[in-house]
């Protein structure tokens, strides 16, 4: 479907229009919002951030409506928020290209399987012991199990996918875990390292990790820090710190742009690269003075 251009005159109308109280008029303005595609989004968004207060607000209304039909609008807004959740994000960001995804099943199954591990707790264990049943439940119980390729496709990465078919790459894997983990109460975070993806806990004199590569097996902060030394002398104990969820959240768009585009499912590619661009630009904009 060939999609409008927002013209100008529409632009100079919707700023005299936006805030006009007619069903009528509010409806021929989202008619025409719709028929624009994402330029109306960015049009929404620039009003959103740019004009007075009450304008602000009416364009708002109007990007909170068109979220109902566009699910790119979810994730530019959740983006553009700076409020970043890592299971909400993975949602969102998943949504703009599985409209079908079920959030309450998907957190159903996680719940599930966080429950089992919970149920194996028992006081007064600690961090690392709870780690090891939970890993019982995850790697063995459900039977989680890393595929290793050197070009993954949506299947295994796609979260909704792996948590169907347990079967998943690295990263995935180690996202579907530390959501699991949220819910014990383990206080685990997600590390992007040098070639490799940890989970990392921080509680203790020296930091533990779950290796997701090697189906969950608990390793010291220093026997980490070895291993990837092996492959890059450089790395350092700064490497093994917490990513933040932003930056889990960047590299989970830029490996759906890439798997999608090997998959010849040019659109979806560069909507997540549109989103892994958006990141970028929220990041610039915020990282100056």
């Amino acid at each position: 479907m060939t999609k409008n251009n927002l013209s100008s005159e529409f632009r100079k109308a919707f700023q005299v229009l936006a805030d006009d109280p007619s069903p009528k008029v509010r409806e021929a303005l989202l008619e025409e919002l719709r028929g624009a595609g994402e330029e109306a989004l960015d049009f929404l968004h620039h009003q959103a951030v740019t004009l007075g207060r009450w304008e602000a607000i009416a364009a708002r209304h109007f990007l909170e409506a068109l979220a109902r039909d566009h699910p790119t609008v979810e994730g530019l807004d959740f983006i553009r928020s700076m409020n970043y959740e890592l299971e909400t994000g993975l949602l969102i960001l998943t949504r703009a290209v599985s409209p079908q995804l079920n959030h309450s099943e998907f957190c159903f199954k996680l719940d599930q399987i966080a429950a089992r591990a919970r149920e194996l707790f028992a006081p007064p264990m600690s961090v690392r012991e709870k780690c090891q049943l939970l890993n019982r439940v995850f790697f063995h119980e459900h039977g989680f199990r890393l595929v290793r390729r050197q070009e993954e496709d949506t299947s295994l990465l796609l979260p909704q996918e792996v948590l169907y078919t347990k079967r998943g790459g690295a990263f995935t894997l180690m996202l579907l875990y530390a959501l699991i983990a949220t819910r014990c109460r383990l206080g685990l975070e997600t590390v992007k390292a040098p070639g490799h993806f940890l989970l990392g806990c921080y509680e203790g004199k020296e930091p533990f990790f779950v290796d997701v590569h090697a189906s969950g097996s608990l390793r010291w902060g220093s026997e980490v820090l070895a291993n990837l030394q092996r492959e890059d002398a450089s790395v350092s104990e700064m490497e093994l710190a917490p990513t933040p969820v932003g930056e889990i959240l960047t590299t989970y768009c830029q490996s759906l742009n890439v798997a999608f585009a090997r998959e010849g499912r040019i659109d979806e590619s560069r909507l997540f690269e549109r989103f892994r661009k958006e990141f970028a630009e929220i990041y610039r904009r915020h990282a100056q003075p």
